[in-house]
């Protein structure tokens, strides 16, 4: 197999890992959430659990994930290609920063927009540089 192959690989099972987590939290959110975000409470049934909102949240959440791990292992192969200096317990610095900083870019208008979500938000960004800013380059340089 070649590099490529083996960072979209190694990108769509980080992406699968991160889409189990994000499921059960983002289902159980969406459930706490209604009663006070109307948006939720005009189109969720008062009696819809977790667990059956887990399924639709699933499709999208699994379809969603593997396919931005495997973009973002794509882009970190193309960075190693252009600059392959390590730092900050990542094999690639700047991919990293990168990662990271797109990251806070994407999120932080949501902290101003929805408040009430900003401990939701500040979990969701630490797993998603954990996963794909600093887990996704280690294991792709482990198998090379």
């Amino acid at each position: 197999m070649n590099g490529a192959a083996e960072a979209a690989l190694v990108g769509f099972m980080v992406g699968y890992g991160v889409a189990i987590a994000f499921t059960a939290a983002a289902a159980i959110l969406i459930v706490r959430l209604r009663t006070q975000v109307r948006f939720l409470r005009e189109r969720l049934a008062p009696w819809l659990t977790p667990m059956t909102v887990a399924v639709p949240v699933a499709g999208f959440a699994f379809l969603a994930w593997t396919a931005i791990g495997m973009g973002l292992g794509l882009a970190y192969y193309a960075m190693e290609q252009v600059a392959p200096r390590g730092g900050l317990g990542s094999p690639n610095l700047v991919y990293t920063m990168v990662i990271a900083g797109l990251a806070l870019v994407l999120v932080a208008p949501w902290l101003v927009v929805a408040p009430a979500l900003r401990r939701y938000l500040a979990v969701g960004v630490a797993v998603y540089i954990a996963a794909f800013a600093w887990l996704l380059p280690n294991v792709i340089a482990q198998a090379s």
